[in-house]
């Protein structure tokens, strides 16, 4: 490195002097005392600069001094874990990050990247080990939060700002599938006999109530009718009675032996199966007697 150096945009280097922490360097052109400070280098890390022009081996690894301040995802290997109920499970995270202080991550532990991993790692073990495979499946919003919120406190005292994890694969063995599948199916086919009792017994109720409302309405129908009828006489008898033809006794009946002619028409529609009575005793006597 020269006396002279520049610092990329959303990038920042630590300069040591004499091996101790002296100062941060942010994007700009900067001066460096020469043989007395140094920027502090990294091998091999992940979040480093690595398109960095200084770059250099050191060690048979590539070495970087440029911190990346922008924001990073990390993701980690998939690893087994155990359930509560002893049932291996899959999982692998993606950690979502970015360093708001260079000194920390980079002297406040010796590995940010791993000691990461290793944070969200232990998390998501201890919390799948307190859990059921039924919670592991239905609560994964719930487990992400936990393994976040546990992460987030430890980053944070290494200069890290985590956005969040998330839970990216989360599978089972072949031998577990086969029988979450099968109880799916059973589960769906159970819920498909309650759907197809409860449609006819819905439609059970519909018809029961269309035909009672179509009972009400017949009922209501033939009342109104005989209402009519009623006014229809009524006004009949009146107009009658004003004329002055005949009194309103006669007219009365007048109208009641039409009645018994319509009631007589309608009852011989089929006198097969009526029998006839006279209207008194005496119409049962032969000759009188």
């Amino acid at each position: 490195m020269g006396l002279f150096s520049i610092i990329p945009q959303s990038h920042c280097a630590i300069v040591e002097r004499l091996g101790k922490f002296s100062r941060i360097q942010n994007a700009g052109l900067h001066f460096r005392l020469p043989l007395i400070e140094q920027r502090k280098q990294f091998v091999g890390s992940e979040w480093m600069y690595a398109g960095e022009p200084c770059a250099h081996k050191r060690d048979g690894h590539r070495a970087y001094s440029l911190i990346e301040l922008t924001d990073q995802r990390l993701n980690t290997s998939v690893r087994v874990y155990h359930t509560r109920d002893n049932v291996e499970v899959r999982v692998d995270a993606v950690i979502f990050w970015r360093i708001v202080n260079p000194q920390l991550a980079v002297y406040a532990v010796d590995d940010v990247i791993l000691s990461m991993i290793d944070v969200a790692l232990n998390s998501l073990r201890s919390n799948i080990g307190a859990m059921t495979l039924d919670q592991v499946l239905s609560e994964r919003a719930s487990l992400t939060d936990k393994v976040t919120t546990e992460l987030i406190a430890t980053s944070a005292k290494w200069g890290i700002a985590l956005q969040k994890v998330e839970i990216q694969e989360l599978n089972v063995d072949a031998q577990t599938q086969a029988a979450m599948l099968k109880q799916m199916e059973a589960e769906r086919e159970r819920r498909a006999a309650i759907s197809i009792a409860e449609g006819q017994s819905q439609s059970t109720l519909i018809q029961a109530e269309a035909e009672k409302k179509a009972t009400i309405l017949h009922a209501e129908g033939v009342s109104r009718s005989q209402e009519l009828i009623a006014a229809a006489d009524a006004l009949y008898l009146e107009k009658i009675c004003q004329s002055g033809m005949v009194s309103r006794e006669a007219a009365f009946q007048i109208l009641l032996a039409q009645k018994y002619i319509e009631g007589f028409s309608v009852i011989s529609q089929n006198a097969a199966d009526k029998v006839f009575l006279p209207n008194s005793p005496s119409g049962l006597l032969v000759d009188g007697k």
